[in-house]
């Protein structure tokens, strides 16, 4: 193992992490679908820091044993550039992803807001870590098909939703989740609307490390001052909307013993109440002045228990704002150890018991209290109480006795499921006994929180937040057969087109999974570490393979369709080989030699040669890295194997290989990549692991996951990324040009695998935190114009065929059309001479078209998607017949609500003014054919209605076109 931070907390989750996964133990229940797992007493919290440690060890920055999620801001605004740069279109980048789902299925989420604008109850806003925040306005209904609210925030690691009480146009959203967990992603401030959530705006003043996590966020209703509790700035106030922010509790300003802020709550008279404390010394303050001055440094009072506490969570009763619960992380470990009632508000308290999980001695955390920790007052009675960590609890005594009511490890059909690890709970502001839990499987919803006993039902259709590992797609044409594993939420079969629900196949944490290229009925699914199970006939049956808890948390694994046989990491110098499929199993392990004790992370069966699996080898230290080619790899001992090693390059860095690649058809050409920070990324050998070259070139530094051939072409490559998936044309060192692949189709959100189905050209995108997406690579078999003059006319490629390229000259006098179904790519030497016409169009969809000679400036011309101008067509004239130069101004850009042009014209003619998507469909028309006179124009209008999303602007008159890209925020 690399090596780690030392400080206390992490010591403390490594030893437990370690204990706990030797002694890791499962509960089985048999459901439709195949064998469930579940975790026991012991094993959330030894998943948990299992889950820890390999996210921190497979994504930090060597050089400072931390995972800086903050770069992803820079290389975020490197990826917003590269889109808006219309020289970096080609049809490698233009890929028009689907969303995938699952719609019934959810990832972790930590807040939720009932808009007080809307009586009814139905429209809500969910905040999800790491698939951003969504919106519906049917909440009740037994489908409220969710919809995000914008994909493309800078920032969609949704931690906290506050609405103002008086004006409820005003709702804030905080980001970046500082409970420690390290798949976290690091926020970026607090975002604001003002018109009740159509039009968000980051505000500038938290763009700054203060807010790098955002626990919580409440506005008080006496002055609509509003407080944000932040893992490294304490309790920040601002006075003026969040213009400006002042620090008012925390180490820095005398108040406690630490700048880590947790929760917040407003009570019913508008005082406001807040807890300090992550890993680290825990107090309870509460504000203890009116008017102006409420809230400012020095006008609170501390109301902490008498004892040593560090995460506190608290609850304030609606309807007696005197009475206050409080429940205490131990400082000394991870578990709850206090629980207290206040009936004075604060200045007295009384221990409460606390609830054990059902039939266990532990609390009903089991060890997470740093990590799922919440409590809420039933709104008309304040001595009916819930908490929730694991499972859920309610006290109707105010705390004497408690019943467990959800059962994490049940089918998820059952009445008394709700997901396991919950972190808020919020009841309906307007219907009595409602109240819903979000939770590491999105949301739960109860319309009996009064009864004996409460039934609970999921809330999550197209809620598609899921945070999966690995994936994998069935060989057939058009075939909608595949599967991916979860964080926390299993494995599940996808079988309908589009956005559609999933079964879950296997329960507990989803990891790789395969499906056998000449039989898809034959399928893989893994738990953690070394644990299978496989099915022979589409899961309607399976077999569990439940090996060994060695190897990588999630492990990696590549499966052999040649052989049947499945290759996997082990423990650090070995290798685990399972064959015998599909009929049987049979599970060996291998002590490879020439592996010198290093831990595999990487695994891939060649395509090229029967038997041959390759694997890297990381040191102790992780900084060398060996790739190891083993031949004959379905031997029966080690001696029958050829093992050659081909060391990298000492790399001088600890680092984890995430992917190992050959390409097909060229067994010496190999590429492997890095998903750690502040390392080089991806490297490249094309004599079979002899010597290897860098390919970075200007990538920004952030994880790579995955890497693929271009399927027409090596030199072309795809990566999955931390910011969606990334294109490169040409594979060249450090001038290796790479542009995101994702258009306005795929969301700012990590890519974990990349899936190839060569039958269709499907490539499939498994997320970590927005499920599954697919698109179609265009191209495939080319119809080349050659080099010749060509002659007045239309072409097109030859049929059957969906690209059409050209190193043409179209001559003067020459009329050329150019019509295809994927693609139309413009090589070098493409001329089109003075006094010729040449238009371009995609024909699989609505696209305006593109003529040359056009005489703008190349990089404000409008391309139509999945059109290849790798080398910008030579026009030898800048004149034209039919289109004059027109300057024309835009701005502001990105836009929020107004957006104002200006341009010139030097004779007076009707304009249409458009706005386009990036399939060059028209979403509105500005003006169409509205005469305007001579000279300069300018003419505002707003954009209000529009969602967010990346457009182009396209101005079209009798003798005029330009058209520029633009940004709805």
């Amino acid at each position: 193992m690399s090596s780690l931070p030392t400080s206390p907390k992490y010591i403390l989750f490594y030893l437990i992490g370690f204990v706990s996964i030797v002694g890791l133990f499962f509960w089985y229940s048999n459901d439709s679908h195949g064998e469930r797992i579940e975790e026991d007493e012991g094993d959330k919290m030894a998943l948990a820091a299992g889950r820890m440690e390999y996210e921190l060890d497979i994504s930090m920055d060597p050089a400072t044993g931390t995972i800086p999620n903050e770069r992803l801001i820079a290389a975020n605004n490197v990826k917003l550039s590269r889109q808006r740069s219309r020289t970096n279109i080609r049809s490698g980048t233009q890929l028009a992803w689907t969303d995938r789902g699952p719609n019934n299925v959810a990832g972790r989420s930590r807040a939720v807001l009932f808009d007080a604008s809307d009586i009814t109850d139905n429209t809500v806003f969910a905040g999800a870590v790491g698939g951003g925040l969504w919106y519906t306005s049917q909440f009740k209904s037994a489908d409220p098909n969710w919809k995000p609210v914008n994909d493309f925030f800078e920032n969609i690691a949704v931690t906290a939703i506050a609405q103002h009480p008086t004006n409820n146009a005003i709702i804030y959203f905080g980001t970046g989740e500082g409970y420690d967990n390290y798949d976290a992603l690091r926020g970026s401030g607090i975002w604001k609307t003002t018109d009740g959530g159509n039009a968000w705006t980051q505000l500038s003043s938290t763009n700054n490390s203060t807010f790098y996590y955002v626990q919580d966020i409440v506005v008080e209703p006496e002055k609509g001052y509003v407080y944000a509790s932040t893992r490294d700035g304490g309790v920040q106030l601002s006075k003026d909307g969040g213009s400006t922010w002042t620090q008012v509790l925390g180490s820095s300003v005398g108040f406690g013993n630490t700048n880590r802020a947790s929760d917040l709550e407003v009570g019913p008279t508008g005082q406001v109440f807040a807890t300090l404390g992550i890993f680290s010394q825990g107090a309870i303050y509460k504000t203890n002045t009116t008017g102006t001055t409420k809230g400012e440094l020095g006008n609170w009072s501390n109301i902490t228990p008498a004892d040593s506490f560090h995460r506190i969570e608290i609850a304030v009763a609606p309807s007696n704002g005197n009475i206050i619960y409080a429940v205490c992380q131990d400082n000394a470990g991870s578990g709850v150890d206090g629980m207290f009632k206040s009936t004075d508000g604060g200045s007295s308290w009384n221990p409460i018991t606390i609830p054990n999980y059902i039939g266990s001695s532990q609390d009903f955390t089991r060890g997470q209290a740093w990590y799922d920790l919440i409590c809420q007052v039933d709104p008309s009675d304040p001595n009916t109480v819930w908490v929730g960590g694991i499972d859920t609890h309610r006290s109707t005594n105010g705390g004497s006795s408690w019943t467990q009511f959800s059962y994490w490890y049940n089918n998820p059909s059952s009445i008394n499921y709700i997901h396991a690890d919950h972190h808020d709970i919020k009841f309906l502001p307007n219907t009595p006994n409602a109240a819903v839990w979000a939770t590491d499987g999105g949301l739960s919803y109860s319309t009996n929180t009064n009864a004996a006993t409460p039934t609970f039902q999921t809330k999550n259709t197209g809620y598609n937040v899921t945070q999966f590992y690995g994936g994998g797609i069935a060989a057939e044409v058009g075939s909608n057969n595949m599967l991916a594993g979860a964080q926390d939420n299993g494995t599940h079969k996808f079988r309908t087109a589009g956005e559609n629900s999933t079964t879950e196949v296997t329960g507990g944490d989803g990891a790789y999974t395969h499906i056998d290229a000449t039989d898809s009925n034959f399928q893989i699914s893994a738990y953690v570490f070394n644990n299978y199970w496989y099915t022979n006939d589409n899961w309607a049956s399976s077999t569990q393979v439940f090996y060994s808890d060695f190897g990588l948390f999630i492990n990696p694994t590549d499966f052999d369709d040649e052989s049947n046989i499945l290759y996997a990491a082990e423990y650090a110098g070995d290798m685990t080989r399972i064959s015998g499929f599909p009929s049987s199993h049979s599970v060996e392990k291998f002590d490879i030699t020439e592996l010198k004790g290093g831990q595999i992370t990487a695994v891939k069966t060649d395509p090229n040669t029967s038997n041959r699996v390759w694997v890297n080898s990381r040191s102790g230290s992780g900084t060398w890295q060996e790739i190891l080619k083993i031949e004959n790899a379905n031997a029966a001992t080690v001696g029958g194997m050829t093992i050659t090693a081909y060391p990298v390059i000492n790399m001088g860095k600890t680092l984890t290989v995430s992917c190992i690649q050959v390409e097909d058809g060229d067994p010496n050409h190999l590429v492997i990549t890095s998903s750690n920070y502040g390392v080089n990324q991806i490297w490249e050998s094309k004599d079979g692991g002899i010597s290897w070259q860098i390919q970075d070139g200007n990538l920004p530094d952030m994880p790579v996951r995955w890497f693929m051939f271009h399927p027409d072409g090596a030199d072309s490559a795809y990566i999955a990324t931390d910011l969606g998936v990334w294109y490169t044309d040409n594979l060249n060192g450090s001038s290796t040009n790479w542009v995101p692949a994702n258009n306005s189709s795929m969301p700012n959100v990590s890519v974990r695998m990349l899936q190839y189905r060569a039958s269709d050209r499907t490539l499939m995108a498994i997320t970590h935190g927005r499920g599954v997406f697919t698109a179609t690579i265009p191209g495939g078999d080319t119809t080349n114009l050659g080099t010749s003059i060509l002659a007045d006319g239309s072409y097109s490629p030859d049929p059957g065929q969906g690209v059409l390229s050209s190193s043409n000259t179209i001559e003067t006098g020459s009329s050329v059309t150019f019509t295809a179904p994927d693609a139309i790519i413009l090589k070098p030497g493409f001329t089109v001479q003075s006094g010729a016409n040449f238009t371009a169009s995609i024909s699989s969809g609505t696209r305006l078209p593109i003529a040359y000679p056009e005489p703008v400036p190349y990089e404000y011309a409008y391309i139509p998607p999945r059109v290849d101008w790798s080398a910008r067509p030579k026009v030898e004239t800048q004149q034209s017949s039919s289109l004059d130069e027109v300057t024309f101004k835009m701005y502001p850009n990105p836009v929020v609500d107004q957006i104002t042009l200006e341009w010139h014209l030097e004779l007076a003619q009707n304009n249409s003014i458009l706005v386009t998507d990036l399939n060059g469909k028209i979403v509105q028309a500005i003006r169409q054919s509205e005469f305007f006179p001579k000279g300069p124009q300018r003419i505002s209008f707003n954009l209000t209605g529009l969602p967010s999303g990346n457009y182009f602007l396209t101005l079209v008159g009798e003798s005029t076109k330009q058209t520029l890209p633009f940004i709805k925020q």
